[in-house]
């Protein structure tokens, strides 16, 4: 097996499944603003941009076979992590049944995200927050902000979870 020149040590520290499970993470710590979101804040994205890139840097030192714009692409949200099966064919898994369900996940995404922030914002600590009380603050948040079905229907589109269909008109017969 190859191994890269300034390698942390003789045998690799990471393997496959560490590389899945951090890219696994860092979707799930990717700001929003990742997606063209209202909330936007390049700060935040440029810290998670950071992170990735010193992550990637380490991993690709430790093994020489490493792909980082795989890893790179692995982190971005909605990305398919498993890597390969069947002898090396890559096969994108179906995360979601229907268009509806992916923008309804991302819909409420979005607004368990808000919910965790406020409740942030007042002083408390998420460890200490009943998972169940964030789940009903943010279905009634949802239920406020109708907006957030627009702006998932915008991520699912953009992370292609729905297809964008062009309008058939057809002429009125003479």
């Amino acid at each position: 097996m190859p191994r890269a020149i300034n390698s942390l040590s003789s045998h690799n520290k990471f393997a496959k499944r560490h590389y899945e499970a951090i890219a696994l993470a860092m979707q799930d710590a990717c700001p929003l603003a990742a997606h063209g979101s209202s909330n936007a804040d390049p700060i935040r994205r440029n810290q998670w941009e950071s992170v990735r890139n010193e992550l990637a840097d380490m991993f690709a030192r430790d093994n020489g076979r490493f792909c980082r714009d795989r890893f790179m692409h692995a982190c971005e949200p909605g990305a398919n992590v498993q890597a390969r099966s069947n002898g090396g064919t890559r096969r994108k898994a179906k995360l979601f049944q229907s268009a509806k369900h992916a923008i309804s996940f991302f819909a409420r995404s979005a607004a368990r995200q808000a919910v965790k922030q406020k409740l942030t914002d007042e002083g408390r600590r998420m460890t200490l927050v009943p998972v169940s009380e964030i789940a009903e603050q943010a279905e009634v948040y949802l239920e406020q902000h109708p907006e957030l079905f627009l702006a998932a229907l915008e991520r699912a589109k953009q992370l292609g979870f729905v297809e964008a269909k062009s309008i058939h008109v057809t002429p009125d017969p003479i």
